[in-house]
């Protein structure tokens, strides 16, 4: 169970799932964040992900509901960019998005280090700090992927058999 009494189902996820949904996170993040700077938007951006993020405080533990916020943190950043095609690419992959963040999410020890992670962000944006808002949303995609990398040493090799799909 998720900790909320709903069930999961448990589906196989292997490294090159993951390498590729960070590839494609990796190419969309950073430019939704240089959106944001570009169009002089970073303020109003850390209001609305400084909600987000409180939201996401007051559910640490519970995982369905702390993935569904993050997906929801993310999501603001990509929805700022008013771009149709992106956020449809986005939404297209937010399933398997939650999936490898639910994984992430499963030895417990990812609720505190995704809020801080987030929190940089927010703190960024909100001083108007270009160079720290873009390594603040490059150093989080690549500790949540490395995270999730050092599980798998733990795991089959090849692949990582704690993958979760909700089950609604």
């Amino acid at each position: 169970t998720m900790g909320d009494g709903k069930r999961i189902h448990v589906s196989s996820v292997t490294k090159k799932d993951v390498e590729e949904i960070f590839l494609v996170r990796e190419m969309i993040e950073p430019v939704a964040a240089r959106h944001a700077i570009e169009n002089a938007k970073m303020r109003v951006l850390a209001g609305s992900l400084g909600n987000v993020l409180a939201d996401m405080r007051g559910v640490e533990g519970n995982q369905r509901a702390f993935i569904k916020l993050d997906m929801k943190f993310h999501s603001v950043f990509i929805k700022n960019m008013n771009n149709q095609r992106i956020s449809r690419l986005w939404l297209g992959l937010h399933g398997e998005i939650v999936r490898i963040g639910l994984m992430a999410l499963m030895e417990g020890d990812r609720f505190q280090a995704v809020i801080k992670e987030h929190s940089l962000m927010v703190d960024a944006l909100r001083d108007k700090d270009e160079s720290a808002v873009m390594e603040a949303v490059t150093d989080h995609l690549i500790t949540s992927k490395h995270s999730l990398f050092a599980k798998w040493e733990k795991k089959d090799p090849d692949v990582f058999d704690k993958g979760v799909t909700p089950v609604e």
